[in-house]
Formats: C-alpha cells, sequence, structure tokens
C-alpha cells in the first residue's frame, strides 16, 4: 500500500539507490493518482508531487562514507575469489543440529550468488518474479523478463547467456530454477540484502577490504569474463 510505502521509505538509508528507487515509484503513482488517468484518485491540492528533478529532499544525502564508497569505481571479482566465496558459505552446518536455520539461509543465498555469478544479474533480477526456463528447440535455457527504467528509457526482457557454461551445467542451474529451489527473501531491497547477508563473512570482508567490491560486483564480473575471456 501507498501507506507502506512511505514507511519502507523513512527505514531506508538516506542517499542509497534502494531509496532513490523507492521515492521515484511514490512520486510516479501519485502522478497517476492525481491526473484524469485514474480519474483524479487523489486531490490535487493535497497529493501532488514536485517535479521529477526535485525529489532530492526525499531521498536525502549520503554520507561521507558512502559517497566515497559510490565514487569509486565498481571492481569484477576474479574466478578463484569467486569460488572461494562459495566455498565459504556455512552449507555443511548438520541438520540436527540448532543452526539449520543458518544451513537453510545458506543454501538459498548460494543458488542466488550462483546466479548472479553464471549470469550477471542485477540483484533485484535474482527473483522468481524475473526468471523463467525457455526452450529453443530442445535445449532449455533462462530467461528473464525484468525491465529497467531509467532516463534513456525502458529495457528488454531478455535470454541469459551463462558465462562460464561448464558453471550452468555443473551447478544444475536451470534444473533448480525448474524445481523452484528456495531464494532468499529480499524485503530490504535487493543490493542491500545482498549487502547485509554478507557482511560477516570472510571472504567477502577480504575482498570488500582489499578491493571494495559491491553485490554489482558480481554484474561487473560477469562482464570481464565476456570481454577477456569469451571476446
Amino acid at each position: 500500500t501507498f501507506a507502506d510505502q512511505q514507511k519502507g521509505i523513512a527505514a531506508l538509508e538516506p542517499g542509497s539507490r534502494t531509496r532513490q528507487i523507492k521515492v521515484q515509484h511514490v512520486a510516479a503513482f501519485l502522478r497517476w493518482a492525481t491526473s484524469k488517468a485514474s480519474g483524479y484518485l487523489l486531490p490535487q491540492e493535497k497529493w501532488t508531487p514536485p517535479p521529477k528533478n526535485a525529489l532530492g529532499d526525499y531521498v536525502g544525502r549520503k554520507s561521507a562514507q558512502k559517497q566515497q564508497e559510490t565514487a569509486n569505481p565498481t571492481v569484477a571479482i576474479e574466478d578463484a575469489d569467486l569460488i572461494a566465496l562459495l566455498n565459504s558459505l556455512p552449507i555443511d552446518v548438520d541438520k540436527d543440529q540448532k543452526k539449520h536455520r543458518l544451513r537453510d539461509r545458506a543454501m538459498e543465498w548460494d543458488l542466488a550468488l550462483r546466479l548472479a555469478i553464471v549470469y550477471g544479474l542485477r540483484p533485484i533480477e535474482v527473483s522468481y518474479d524475473y526468471l523463467q526456463v525457455k526452450k529453443d528447440g530442445k535445449k532449455e535455457y533462462l530467461f528473464c523478463t525484468y525491465c529497467k527504467k531509467a532516463g534513456a528509457g525502458i529495457t528488454r526482457p531478455r535470454r541469459l547467456w551463462p558465462l562460464h557454461p561448464e558453471w550452468q551445467e555443473e551447478w544444475k542451474l536451470i534444473q533448480r530454477i525448474k524445481k523452484k529451489s528456495p531464494l532468499p527473501r529480499m524485503a530490504s531491497g535487493a543490493g542491500d540484502s545482498f549487502k547485509n547477508y554478507l557482511r560477516f563473512n570472510e571472504v567477502w570482508k577480504k575482498l570488500k577490504s582489499e578491493n571494495g567490491v559491491v553485490p554489482y560486483s558480481f554484474r561487473h564480473s560477469y562482464s570481464k569474463r565476456g570481454h577477456q575471456i569469451y571476446k
């Protein structure tokens, strides 16, 4: 609901990308709700939002630390470090122990990370809301329906191409998506959910300290792989 959106925005870090997107969505809703298209669902004098280029007060300003982090270029993660990160997830916890929820959550994130790594997905795309299995003849492939809205327009749904292809087969990613193997719930925003889960991981902390990696680094790793290895 609109009230839920307001509460969600207030809880997000000022200046963050997630907060910016939420503010834009609420403003877009208000523009529609106070227009003829909605039959003037809400009274214009009370609910008309500020112009598109005047949302800064609602988005807020980044902290000095966040400004420094986002000013630096996003780095890619090398293949060996990606494997080390996957191997560091606490999946081998005994199911009979009290830590079984830790294992279940790790398995959800294991699949999420493998999808982001192999297909270069944006964090928000790691969701059954957007992922489908399709066929090209007898060959199955993954398809993403997410459309990113940007100032220049909107992207199109697309076929996902695995890099490296052998990882797709070895990790049985298409089969896992067909079975709807659990993926993590990302209530705080996809990018923030990735960040929050990985923040205490020792491999991730080392990569972040040395190279400044962020969740979008998985997408940059895919891009680098495509250019340097697959040309």
